[in-house]
């Protein structure tokens, strides 16, 4: 395997952990925060019990567009590590060309 193939693999591979930590905090936002908050407001009532579920909600749907915004991350590293990869292997390709004769200018 060439570099350029070894880059674009070491891309995709970085871009599929972005993904899985964006799967783990959804997950956790929307398992462990929602189930917590739902807990503690059947056992804690009062203003201020409230106000708290109510900034926990907010902190819950905030780290959903995190996750969100980590898999469109993730989405754009893998479409720029192609892209990059096609324009490397085409550079490469016109360079061949070239060294051998074949098509260059002349």
């Amino acid at each position: 395997m060439g570099r350029i193939e070894a880059d674009l693999g070491r891309a995709k591979g970085q871009a599929d952990q972005i993904e899985e930590i964006a799967l783990q905090l959804e997950s956790l936002a929307r398992n462990k925060i929602a189930g917590a908050l739902s807990d503690l407001s059947q056992a804690w009532q009062g203003d201020n019990a409230g106000m708290f579920v109510q900034k926990g909600g907010r902190l819950e749907e905030q780290m959903v567009q995190t996750a969100a915004d980590l898999k469109i991350a993730a989405e754009n590293l893998r479409n720029a590590a192609e892209r990059l990869y096609q324009a490397e292997k085409r550079a490469e390709e016109l360079a061949d060309r070239r060294s051998y004769g074949g098509g260059g200018m002349r």
